[in-house]
């Protein structure tokens, strides 16, 4: 009986891979027949339906980052022109109006590099490599950090290990993915608490540790956080990321062969988001 049906098996193993580029085989048998034939109707017209979807998708995601290159001009020109506004004499009543519009510009140029930022995870970053020695890149991490920190009157715990040596990757990408987890972490800190950031080389990985001191991830957070637009109630991504930070920074790591990978910390029973990169 299964090598009757061993046809059959294939087919819907193949199917469970995502793959519909077969063609479904035949038996002699003929009511095995009849089903595989009619597997086989179907499996082409799932084929058809994917293949409109998927260029349908395709589609929607060009338009959608062509749309946002091209609001970024006008916002330019607004931007410009209510600074210039700013700068001239102005009673109480004009510079409240001018307050608005550039508070409203600022939270519009944030949705634009939102939708470019959906438009580049879902192609893939383009990835400029270069090598570069892990101290220092760490240094420089560390200063951004703490110009966060400060401001939030929070403390910046960072802890480097010996002969970390050089990585190749691409510098700015990173250093995004990095401070992405960095933010989140000083979102949901509690007031004076500490972020933590450790820094590793277990075997031939460079290891990221980011550690906060909140009320960590709920297990909704730790099966869904990285996945795009995800806002749960306790959700690691802040309100103005739109629920894309962690996902932003998944498809960065993702890009370097990395893994990202999400628990709550041992140490202080907050949230713990680790950036695994090979060497």
């Amino acid at each position: 009986m299964r090598v009757q049906l061993s046809p059959l098996f294939e087919a819907t193993e193949k199917v469970a891979e995502q793959n519909l580029d077969f063609e479904v085989g035949h038996s002699k048998i003929k009511e095995f027949e009849d089903v595989l034939c009619s597997f086989s109707d179907m499996k082409n017209n799932l084929k058809s339906s994917l293949e409109k979807q998927w260029s349908a998708e395709q589609l929607q995601k060009e338009q959608i980052a062509a749309l946002a290159h091209d609001l970024k001009t006008p916002l330019t020109v607004i931007q410009g022109n209510i600074d210039l506004i700013s700068e001239t004499e102005l009673d109480d009543e004009q510079r409240l109006y001018a307050g608005y519009i550039t508070e409203s510009s600022g939270q519009m140029g944030i949705y634009i590099r939102t939708l470019i930022d959906i438009s580049r995870t879902v192609a893939g970053y383009q990835l400029g490599l270069e090598e570069f020695d892990i101290a220092d890149y760490m240094e420089r991490i560390e200063a951004q950090a703490n110009s966060l920190c400060l401001p939030k009157e929070i403390c910046l715990h960072v802890e480097t290990g010996a002969n970390l040596g050089t990585l190749k990757a691409d510098k700015l990408l990173l250093e995004r993915a990095i401070m992405n987890v960095i933010g989140n972490a000083l979102d949901y800190s509690p007031p004076k608490g500490t972020v933590y950031v450790e820094v590793q080389k277990p075997d031939d990985f460079l290891q990221i540790s980011i550690i906060d001191e909140g009320t960590g991830f709920t297990n909704e957070d730790l099966h869904h956080a990285r996945e795009q637009f995800f806002m749960g109630d306790n959700s690691r991504s802040s309100n103005m990321h739109f629920g894309m930070g962690l996902y932003i920074t998944s498809s960065i790591v993702k890009q370097h062969n990395g893994e990202l990978t999400l628990k709550n910390s041992d140490k202080t029973g907050g949230a713990e988001v680790t950036i695994k990169i090979p060497y």
